[in-house]
C-alpha cells in the first residue's frame, strides 16, 4: 500500500512543526526565492536597511557580495562605516525610493543634468559641501562643489563597473515619497537644506520605475536577474510599503523581477518585534541572521552585527574626517 502524500513532506510543510512548535523568530522556513542565490552568484545590494543588512551578512558569510568602491587607505571599521563602506555595494548612501535607485543608475549608464547636485555644509564647516545624492558619506563635507563633482564621478563609474560583473541585484526602498532638488529635479534620500518639493509616487509610477529599472540593468548588468524587497525603515509608512508591495508583486507576476518579502518576515506578529532593532527600525542581529538564511535557504550562519550610530567611540571626529578626506583626495589624484 503507497503511503501518505503527506508522509514524504519536509516538517516545514506542517502548521506545528513549521509555526506551533518552532522559534518565532526563526522566519528561514516560512518562504524561499524560487531561484535562491548559488555560491557562484556575484551579487550587488542598493537600498534600505534590509539591503545594507544582506550585504553585510553575505560579505561576512563568504558570498560573493560586490564591493564596488575600494578602500583607498586602511582604515578601522568603525569609520569606514560612517563614511557608507559595508552598506551596500557600492557608497550610495541610504536609497529609500525606487526613484532615486532608477536615477543612480542612469546616472551610471551616461544620463546627465543632475551634475550641480553639490549642498552647502551648514553649521561650523560653512564653505564645504556635500553630494546631495549621498549627503551622509562624507559627514565632514568636501572642500568644494568641484571636489564633490569628482568624487561623484569616480562614484559612478566604481559602480558601473561593479553591476557589470553581477549576476543578482537586490533594491529595497522604503518609501514611495521622493524629495526633489528644485534646481537640478533630481530625487535626493533627504530634503535639501535649502528649498525643495516633495512627490508621492503612485501605483503606475512605480511600475514604470521597476520597468525602467529592469531596462538599465540589461544594459549595466546583462547577466543579473533582479530582487526586490522592501525595508522596514520608519520613512515611509504602511500605506507606502503596500504600494510597494503591490508593484513589485506585479513585476514577479510579469516575470520582471523576483520580491523577497523582507519586511513581511521582519514585521511578522509572531517574532514580538525580535527582529527589528527598536531604535531605529532596522534588522535587529537576530532579524539580520534570519534574513540572511531566507534569502540564502543556508540556516546557521551568523553575520556581524551592523555597526551603530556610536560604533566609533572615543576616535576623534575631526581626525577621522581629516583622514578620510585626505585618502579620498589622494585616490583622485591618482
Amino acid at each position: 500500500m503507497a503511503g501518505s502524500p503527506y508522509s514524504r513532506l519536509p516538517p516545514r510543510a506542517f502548521w506545528r512543526s513549521a509555526v506551533a512548535e518552532a522559534d518565532p523568530a526563526a522566519i528561514s522556513d516560512l518562504w524561499r526565492l524560487a531561484a535562491p542565490p548559488a555560491r557562484d552568484d556575484r551579487l550587488f545590494s542598493l537600498g534600505g536597511s534590509v539591503a545594507a543588512a544582506l550585504h553585510r551578512g553575505l560579505a561576512a558569510t563568504g558570498w560573493n557580495a560586490i564591493e564596488a568602491e575600494p578602500l583607498p587607505v586602511r582604515l578601522p571599521e568603525p569609520v569606514l562605516a560612517r563614511y557608507g563602506w559595508g552598506a551596500g555595494s557600492a557608497r550610495t548612501g541610504p536609497v529609500p525610493t525606487l526613484r532615486l535607485a532608477l536615477e543612480i543608475l542612469a546616472e551610471a549608464a551616461g544620463a546627465t543634468g543632475w551634475e550641480a547636485c553639490a549642498w552647502p555644509l551648514d553649521g561650523d564647516r560653512a564653505g564645504r559641501f556635500v553630494d546631495g545624492r549621498r549627503p551622509g558619506v562624507e559627514p565632514a563635507g568636501l572642500p568644494s562643489a568641484e571636489a564633490v563633482a569628482a568624487a561623484r564621478a569616480q562614484h559612478l563609474v566604481d559602480l558601473a563597473r561593479g553591476l557589470a560583473g553581477a549576476t543578482l541585484v537586490l533594491i529595497a526602498p522604503s518609501d514611495t515619497r521622493v524629495w526633489l532638488d528644485p534646481d537640478t529635479g533630481a530625487a535626493c534620500p533627504a530634503p535639501p537644506p535649502h528649498r525643495h518639493r516633495v512627490e508621492e509616487t503612485s501605483l503606475p509610477g512605480l511600475r514604470d520605475e521597476i520597468a525602467a529599472l529592469r531596462a538599465l540593468l540589461a544594459q549595466l548588468a546583462p547577466q543579473a536577474r533582479l530582487v526586490l524587497a522592501i525595508s522596514p525603515d520608519p520613512a515611509g509608512g504602511a500605506a507606502a510599503k503596500a504600494l510597494l508591495r503591490v508593484a513589485m508583486a506585479e513585476a514577479e507576476e510579469a516575470g520582471t523581477a523576483a520580491y523577497f518579502p523582507a519586511w513581511e518576515l521582519l514585521t511578522n506578529p509572531a517574532a514580538r518585534g525580535a527582529l527589528l532593532d527598536p531604535a531605529g527600525g532596522a534588522p535587529s542581529q537576530q532579524g539580520a541572521a534570519a534574513l540572511l538564511a531566507a534569502f540564502t535557504g543556508e540556516a546557521g550562519q551568523t553575520p556581524a552585527a551592523a555597526p551603530g550610530p556610536d560604533a566609533a567611540g572615543d576616535t576623534d571626529d575631526e581626525e577621522d574626517d581629516l583622514l578620510c578626506e585626505e585618502a579620498l583626495l589622494e585616490a583622485f589624484r591618482q
